[in-house]
């Protein structure tokens, strides 16, 4: 799940490699040869682990690693054994992206962005009275009393298992599965991308939006268009809103225009004209560079085939350029 919802391809290519040279199946029996396995065995501390795991990978060099592992505590056979199913030579790979991946976004995205910090609150600090619970968040985490506080207050808040799960990892995914064409009006000035998606109902009542207006000179002022729908019947005005998250991909990299964790994000390509609609966790994701903007900007990607199935679902298959693209 990380290798995709990142934005980060040195991240992504960090862990496929580490996936290759040990692929962890922890709590399994496997878990014990891969990487996280080794490193909780030694500490006996599941944050500290992924912690660790999630900068090894970010290395570039075994002898990074190696020093890193040191600073650790580990000794030289223990950080070599480590280094083994992080930082080996990783063998020929091939990633998949498809289009059922879209409407599973929810699932991938949801564990690559599982929070150790907050999944600890909600297992551990939420059934502790408030000081002890407070005081272990600090000493634990090095926060602050305001912070420990606010995150032991909405650990407690979280009644149900959904909402517990939310709490430690949203469910980003995609509001429109393909792109959406857009057009220019006003001489240029704008460019408007129709999109009609639902975005949610309230008895006969559908919210919907209806186009995303891209402002050409002031890309900060674009805009969504949302509707309110009765049998099939526009009622009321037509507002129009800012989207929480606004990324534009033009040909050298993608430019964030309006940043934001929540709201409705947009992803408008410059260079094709065309519009995604999608949480704003997934605007910059690699599933995103991929899928939907063909690599354009990754250096240790090669797409191997490109196909629709009989199925109608577009597959893509990458090859991974450990080297990188000259």
């Amino acid at each position: 799940g990380l290798s995709l919802v990142t934005p980060n391809e040195d991240e992504a290519m960090g862990v496929l490699r580490m996936l290759d040279c040990g692929s962890d199946a922890y709590p399994n029996i496997e878990g014990d040869l891969g990487a996280y396995g080794k490193i909780k065995k030694r500490f006996n501390d599941s944050i500290r682990s992924e912690a660790l795991v999630r900068e090894l990978v970010l290395l570039e060099t075994d002898d990074e690693a190696l020093d890193r592992l040191a600073a650790a505590g580990f000794s030289s056979d223990e950080a070599r054994n480590v280094l083994a199913s992080v930082h080996c030579v990783p063998p020929e790979d091939y990633l998949i992206t498809s289009g059922d991946m879209v409407s599973k976004a929810g699932v991938w995205a949801h564990f690559g962005l599982w929070n150790f910090t907050r999944a600890y609150a909600i297992q551990h600090s939420a059934n502790l009275p408030r000081d002890e619970a407070v005081a272990d968040l600090r000493e634990r985490f090095g926060m602050d009393e305001a912070t420990a506080f606010a995150l032991f207050s909405d650990a407690r808040s979280q009644v149900s298992e959904p909402q517990k799960n939310a709490f430690v990892s949203p469910w980003p995914g995609y509001v429109t599965q393909n792109w959406a064409s857009c057009r220019r009006e006003q001489n240029g000035s704008i460019v408007v991308c129709p999109l009609g998606v639902s975005i949610g109902q309230q008895g006969s009542v559908i919210q919907a939006i209806e186009a995303f207006v891209y402002n050409v000179s002031e890309p900060n002022a674009s805009t969504l268009m949302i509707g309110a729908f009765q049998n099939g019947q526009r009622i009321g005005a037509n507002p129009a809103f800012a989207p929480g998250a606004l990324v534009v991909a033009t040909n050298e990299t993608l430019v964030d225009v309006i940043s934001s964790r929540s709201g409705i994000g947009v992803l408008y390509d410059a260079v094709g004209e065309r519009v995604l609609v999608a949480d704003p966790l997934l605007l910059k994701s690699m599933f995103t560079q991929l899928y939907y903007l063909d690599a354009r900007y990754n250096e240790h990607f090669v797409k191997f085939d490109d196909r629709v199935g009989i199925t109608g679902v577009r597959v893509v298959i990458w090859k991974v350029d450990w080297e990188g693209k000259a």
